[in-house]
């Protein structure tokens, strides 16, 4: 396996902070989920693979 490194950049906006100002964790870890994803389909670990194997069920 080879190692990479991906790197996003994105604007935080005004609905992606609570009351204080500070980033919602719930949309980072969105962000980083879709990462995610995006990188283990490069990598050809998808849904089938999971799927077929049951994980996280």
């Amino acid at each position: 396996m080879k190692n990479s490194e991906t790197c996003e950049r994105y604007e935080i906006e005004y609905q992606n902070a609570d009351y204080y100002g500070e980033y919602k964790y719930a949309d980072l870890l969105s962000k980083l989920s879709n990462l995610a994803t995006k990188n283990a389909m490069e990598i050809g670990f998808g849904r089938k693979v999971l799927m077929e194997n049951m994980v996280g069920y």
